[in-house]
């Protein structure tokens, strides 16, 4: 793949839309320089060679301004008096997936009204939540994002002057300019950002008043990359939510006498200069005759199909899982993928009281355990971390021995509560940010190897296909990836 084009045809596709969205400012065209934001932010996400954009930021601030102008009757309308309620924005509209489970759970403890808003695509797939909910003092509310940038952040504004909360989470993609511009219009409403995405690039960083950050490395960016004062910024780990009702599903092949190593995310986190992933797998692989590898995620699997033509029957890529914990519980233990690690797949495993072995890439994979230092698990480079795996593989009493040190790495889901209601009444939690020193510079790198026709395509959604005439390289390749795939 040749990199030096896909750097020619960002910076392309950048400065073409960073051009669009000011035209469509200066002309007034409030719907055209959203639907430029969302394309913009997208490969910015994708290409994350930045935390922030300076002039995204100064584009954000004009865009709320001729939304304040174009939606005046609203924006007055929010000026009403307070409701002792709580809003909890989520664009995702997952449900076992991200941090939307457990923040519901505990903002139902702080005995106030919960007001839970999220796309109208998540309605029926949302079991897990939807039990949580159930027989609780909530209100559910669905928004259509199938319907323009302006008349979304309408129906948002309509929910907010509905139900006036005085307090309101913001839970959402980098490039979702619906709930970034409409949290920027609020009045009177405390907002809380759930910064999800701590290590890569997102626009909106006047959106709200505090920023709630799961690890000190997300902190430091925030403070140092992003420029968010450090007294807007409140630590708060998280725990992975576990549906113990969720029966184990099985594994294609008999497991009696088999060491499983498991891992699993989107495959994206796996490509890197090297493939160093895959040839640590090999060598686990060329360790131990009982050990099978299994993979549960989606993306480009071409190096999981060379591994399993090499190594048949005992390489598997699954899909993802609804008993992922119990699926857990059946491993060895669990391989991080590099060079990014997928957090919470790496507190499941601790959950489950599996070790999350990784291979550290300077300190964007750190912080995920409250005690990792103790723990032993990552690794400065291949050579130990294979080193330490034989033994695991060799001498089982070593590996339940780091296991027990497990029990103390997650916060628990009392303590979450607690904390939550804490910061809803005095914006601060019991944990403090321990100051650390980042140098981005590696993993920044990564993203620029890995960005490709994917990461292109990605910007030229459905939603924006009134501009797809101004873009059509975008959609053009949108269009092949398609084609391709279905062959």
């Amino acid at each position: 793949m040749n990199k030096n084009k896909y750097v020619l045809k960002y910076d392309k596709y950048q400065k073409k839309l960073d051009s669009f969205i000011d035209q469509s400012i200066q002309k007034k065209k409030l719907e055209d320089a959203l639907i430029g934001m969302n394309m913009l932010n997208t490969l910015k996400y994708h290409w994350n060679q930045t935390y922030v954009d300076s002039k995204m930021e100064e584009q954000i601030q004009s865009v709320t301004e001729m939304a304040s102008i174009f939606l005046a009757e609203k924006i007055s309308a929010l000026e009403k008096q307070r409701q002792d309620c709580i809003l909890f924005y989520d664009s995702f509209g997952l449900d076992l997936r991200g941090l939307a489970s457990i923040y519901l759970k505990a903002l139902l403890g702080t005995g106030k009204r919960l007001i839970y808003v999220t796309v109208s695509a998540a309605k029926g797939n949302q079991s897990t939540i939807n039990k949580i909910l159930e027989n609780q003092n909530v209100v559910v509310e669905y928004i259509n994002k199938d319907c323009s940038y302006v008349d979304c952040i309408g129906q948002l504004l309509d929910i907010f002057i509905r139900y006036a909360p005085i307090i309101a989470f913001e839970y959402n993609q980098p490039w979702d300019m619906d709930g970034i511009i409409t949290f920027q219009l609020l009045r009177n409403v405390v907002r809380y950002k759930i910064n999800l995405t701590d290590h890569a690039y997102w626009s909106g960083v006047s959106s709200f008043d505090y920023c709630i950050e799961f690890r000190d490395y997300g902190a430091v960016i925030s403070e140092q990359y992003r420029g968010i004062h450090k007294e807007k910024i409140i630590k708060l780990p998280y725990y992975p939510f576990i549906d113990k009702s969720v029966a184990y599903n099985g594994l294609p092949f008999e497991e009696n006498g088999k060491k499983i190593v498991f891992s699993g995310g989107s495959l994206y986190k796996t490509i890197g200069e090297g493939n160093l992933y895959y040839r640590i797998v090999e060598e686990i692989l060329n360790m131990d005759s009982s050990v099978v590898f299994i993979y549960a995620g989606s993306g480009d699997d071409s190096e999981l199909r060379r591994l399993v033509l090499l190594y048949p029957s005992r390489v598997y890529h699954i899909s993802e899982r609804k008993d992922l914990f119990e699926l857990m519980k059946h491993c060895y233990f669990y391989l991080s993928t590099y060079p990014m690690i997928g957090g919470l797949m790496s507190q499941y495993a601790a959950a489950a009281g599996k070790l999350p072995i990784t291979l550290k890439h300077n300190d964007d994979g750190c912080g995920v355990l409250l005690n990792e230092e103790e723990l032993g698990i990552n690794y400065e480079n291949s050579e130990a971390l294979l080193e330490d795996v034989r033994r695991l593989l060799e001498d089982s009493d070593y590996k339940k021995e780091k296991e027990k040190l497990l029990q103390y790495s997650l916060i628990s889901e009392q303590e979450f509560e607690e904390e939550i209601v804490r910061l809803t009444c005095s914006h601060c939690t019991k944990y403090h940010i321990r100051k650390i020193n980042l140098d981005t510079q590696d993993f920044i790198r990564d993203y620029k190897y890995r960005f490709g026709d994917n990461e292109l395509a990605a910007a030229a959604s459905k939603r924006n296909k009134k501009v797809a005439f101004k873009f059509m390289g975008l959609y053009i390749r949108k269009i092949y990836i398609k084609l391709l795939r279905k062959r």
